[in-house]
Protein backbone atom coordinates (compact mmCIF):
# COMPACT_ATOMS: atom_id res chain seq x y z
CA UNK A 1 0.00 0.00 0.00
CA UNK A 2 3.06 2.32 0.97
CA UNK A 3 4.95 1.69 -2.08
CA UNK A 4 1.41 2.24 -4.21
CA UNK A 5 1.06 5.76 -2.78
CA UNK A 6 4.29 6.61 -3.63
CA UNK A 7 4.10 5.65 -6.95
CA UNK A 8 1.37 7.88 -7.03
CA UNK A 9 2.82 10.57 -5.35
CA UNK A 10 5.85 10.26 -7.36
CA UNK A 11 3.31 10.62 -10.64
CA UNK A 12 1.86 13.40 -9.75
CA UNK A 13 5.14 15.07 -9.06
CA UNK A 14 6.56 14.67 -12.53
CA UNK A 15 3.14 15.70 -14.01
CA UNK A 16 3.56 18.96 -11.96
CA UNK A 17 6.75 19.26 -12.75
CA UNK A 18 6.63 18.82 -16.78
CA UNK A 19 3.43 21.62 -17.03
CA UNK A 20 5.48 23.86 -14.68
CA UNK A 21 9.34 23.35 -15.07
CA UNK A 22 10.32 27.02 -15.28
CA UNK A 23 8.50 27.50 -12.05
CA UNK A 24 9.80 24.51 -10.17
CA UNK A 25 13.22 25.41 -11.84
CA UNK A 26 13.71 28.96 -10.53
CA UNK A 27 11.90 27.79 -6.87
CA UNK A 28 14.94 25.25 -6.70
CA UNK A 29 17.48 27.67 -7.12
CA UNK A 30 16.20 29.97 -5.16
CA UNK A 31 15.76 27.89 -2.57
CA UNK A 32 19.17 26.27 -3.22
CA UNK A 33 21.05 29.87 -2.98
CA UNK A 34 18.89 30.55 0.07
CA UNK A 35 20.17 27.58 2.34
CA UNK A 36 23.35 27.92 1.26
CA UNK A 37 23.47 31.30 2.27
CA UNK A 38 21.65 30.84 5.48
CA UNK A 39 22.91 28.12 6.73
CA UNK A 40 26.80 26.91 6.03
CA UNK A 41 26.02 23.64 7.61
CA UNK A 42 23.67 22.64 4.70
CA UNK A 43 26.90 22.14 2.34
CA UNK A 44 28.11 19.79 4.58
CA UNK A 45 25.21 17.77 5.95
CA UNK A 46 24.32 17.48 2.11
CA UNK A 47 28.13 15.85 1.24
CA UNK A 48 28.02 13.99 4.44
CA UNK A 49 24.26 12.49 2.90
CA UNK A 50 25.60 12.71 -0.42
CA UNK A 51 28.87 10.45 0.74
CA UNK A 52 27.03 7.82 2.95
CA UNK A 53 25.36 6.47 -0.23
CA UNK A 54 28.07 6.58 -2.68
CA UNK A 55 30.12 4.52 0.34
CA UNK A 56 27.74 1.51 0.33
CA UNK A 57 29.94 -0.82 -1.51
CA UNK A 58 28.83 -2.69 -4.26
CA UNK A 59 31.15 -5.57 -3.70
CA UNK A 60 29.11 -8.94 -3.11
CA UNK A 61 25.90 -6.90 -4.36
CA UNK A 62 23.63 -8.13 -6.78
CA UNK A 63 21.32 -6.53 -9.41
CA UNK A 64 17.75 -6.27 -7.88
CA UNK A 65 16.02 -6.97 -11.15
CA UNK A 66 18.06 -9.84 -13.13
CA UNK A 67 20.53 -10.56 -10.22
CA UNK A 68 23.75 -10.81 -12.26
CA UNK A 69 26.72 -8.78 -9.85
CA UNK A 70 28.45 -7.10 -12.84
CA UNK A 71 28.60 -3.51 -13.67
CA UNK A 72 26.21 -2.85 -10.90
CA UNK A 73 24.88 0.67 -9.82
CA UNK A 74 23.23 3.17 -7.52
CA UNK A 75 18.99 3.63 -8.18
CA UNK A 76 17.49 6.43 -6.36
CA UNK A 77 13.33 6.53 -6.70
CA UNK A 78 13.84 9.56 -4.66
CA UNK A 79 16.03 12.26 -4.48
CA UNK A 80 14.62 13.41 -1.17
CA UNK A 81 15.72 10.14 0.55
CA UNK A 82 19.18 9.37 -0.30
CA UNK A 83 20.42 6.47 2.06
CA UNK A 84 17.20 4.70 -0.09
CA UNK A 85 18.79 2.87 -2.93
CA UNK A 86 18.58 -0.27 -5.40
CA UNK A 87 21.17 -1.65 -6.74
CA UNK A 88 20.81 -2.38 -10.53
CA UNK A 89 23.25 -3.63 -13.45
CA UNK A 90 23.52 -1.03 -15.81
CA UNK A 91 21.35 -2.63 -18.49
CA UNK A 92 18.64 -2.47 -16.11
CA UNK A 93 19.50 1.02 -14.76
CA UNK A 94 18.79 2.46 -18.32
CA UNK A 95 15.88 -0.06 -18.87
CA UNK A 96 14.69 1.37 -15.88
CA UNK A 97 15.09 5.17 -17.09
CA UNK A 98 14.19 4.44 -20.35
CA UNK A 99 10.31 2.85 -19.20
CA UNK A 100 10.04 5.99 -16.91
CA UNK A 101 10.91 8.61 -19.86
CA UNK A 102 8.60 6.91 -22.20
CA UNK A 103 5.87 6.35 -19.94
CA UNK A 104 6.00 10.33 -18.74
CA UNK A 105 5.92 11.20 -22.55
CA UNK A 106 3.21 9.30 -23.40
CA UNK A 107 1.33 10.90 -20.23
CA UNK A 108 2.42 14.70 -21.45
CA UNK A 109 0.80 14.14 -24.73
CA UNK A 110 -2.70 13.19 -22.98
Amino acid sequence: MVIRNRQLQSEKSLKYYYKNKEIVIKKQITYKRFKYLSDKRFKKIDDIRKNACHNIPLKDKKCNVCGTTSDLQRHHEDYSRPLEIIILCRKCHNKLHQDRKNHTEVENKS
